[in-house]
């Protein structure tokens, strides 16, 4: 008898907006100024997922955003021409209604004939089994010079487990997405454990359990250019945790360090997915497993926000390990879409790990022919 599930929503997937055209800025400085909107309907509760690629043209620095409505939604960070192509992204979950979201750029330094271009505008719906979402806009405060000042702390509830065809979720995973940004400079810098604050910049920290932890993408909209501080204000962060255990909590504070030299008003604004099947930056658990000796166990991986490299190993690490050819009886790795299939003859079910990674990518199928 074969059980099985499709944990990534295949149904509940359409493609709103893919353009591809370019949206060009003059070749002066400017603040925020709208490139184009985007004006779309949802007949229900979606994860939506936008993304989008800016560049300074020819010379020049400048930066790129999406606001939804007035909200701001994700940040390019500053570039300039030498950076190329900065693209982000964000998932976002949205109630059944009509949105509009601005796309805009800015400009700080123009260095010659050059300008801003925004292309590759894409949004889309998605959901997925076991999906928990919320955001945290914050209040603006005043960070006084040489001072650090906890913009949020909050909880993050982690839902229970769930019996599922090939066992119950072991582990959910954390998307975060930061938009911090400071009213009038732009001195936004995310901030590592163990770096120095050398700029003149506010310094954003993110903590986990009270624990500083490295964002697993950002960029700062600071440039070796000073001109025009306020213009193009806003940075982007995002982190993943794939650790999460079930019926827990997971504290989350974000504080801002003012090296700047004077006082000023900052702020954050973040959105967190939870689901066991977005994968994140570290290989992870997501399930415990449980069914029937002799029986063959599915999975199938497939590229979400990006078509990383994905692994999937069957094992477990040993007292002493030798690397993952001695740890794991089965294991698969690719990108594309990616399947495993194992029969656990000698092999205990009980004792082996389901291990699975490829940021960027999705768990989307797991079954089991029972035995």
């Amino acid at each position: 008898m074969i059980l099985s599930e499709m944990v990534r929503k295949m149904g509940d997937e359409q493609i709103l907006v893919n353009d591809t055209s370019n949206y060009d800025s003059g070749g002066g400085v400017h603040d925020w100024q709208d490139r184009t909107s985007k004006q779309m309907t949802l007949d229900k509760e979606y994860l939506v997922y936008i993304t989008a690629t800016g560049a300074a043209i020819t010379d020049g620095f400048g930066a790129w955003r999406v606001l939804l409505g007035t909200q701001p939604i994700l940040a390019s960070g500053g570039h300039r021409y030498s950076d190329g192509a900065i693209t982000k992204s964000c998932f976002l979950r949205l109630a059944a209604g009509t949105y509009t979201f601005y796309i805009q750029s800015a400009r700080w330094y123009t260095g010659g004939a050059g300008y801003q271009q925004i292309s590759k505008i894409y949004i889309a719906t998605i959901n997925f089994a076991d999906e928990t979402y919320s955001e945290y806009d914050t209040d603006w405060q005043t960070v006084g010079n040489g001072l650090t000042v906890q913009l949020c702390n909050f909880n993050v509830t982690i839902p229970g487990t769930r019996n599922l065809p090939i066992g119950s979720i072991k582990n959910y995973v954390i998307q975060l997405i930061a938009h911090p940004v400071t009213d009038a400079h732009r001195l936004n810098a995310l901030h590592n454990p163990g770096e120095s604050l050398a700029g003149s910049y506010i310094y954003f920290k993110l903590y986990i359990d009270g624990v500083q932890v490295s964002w697993d993408d950002r960029d700062g909209d600071t440039s070796t250019d000073w001109s025009n501080l306020d213009y193009g204000e806003g940075a982007y962060g995002k982190y993943t945790k794939g650790d999460c255990g079930v019926n827990k909590t997971v504290a989350v504070r974000v504080d801002a360090y003012n090296h700047h030299g004077s006082d000023v008003s900052s702020r954050v604004v973040l959105k967190i997915v939870v689901t066991p099947w977005l994968m994140p930056k570290n290989e992870y658990q997501p399930i415990t497993l449980s069914f029937p000796q002799l029986s063959t166990l599915y999975i199938v991986l497939e590229p979400a926000e990006a078509n990383p490299t994905k692994t999937i190993k069957i094992g477990r690490t040993r007292f002493v390990s030798f690397g993952d050819s001695t740890d794991y009886y089965s294991s698969s790795s690719g990108t594309n879409i990616l399947s495993l299939s194992y029969t656990f003859e000698s092999v205990s079910v009980a004792d082996s790990w389901l291990m699975i990674g490829g940021f960027g990518g999705c768990v989307s199928i797991i079954a089991v022919d029972m035995r």
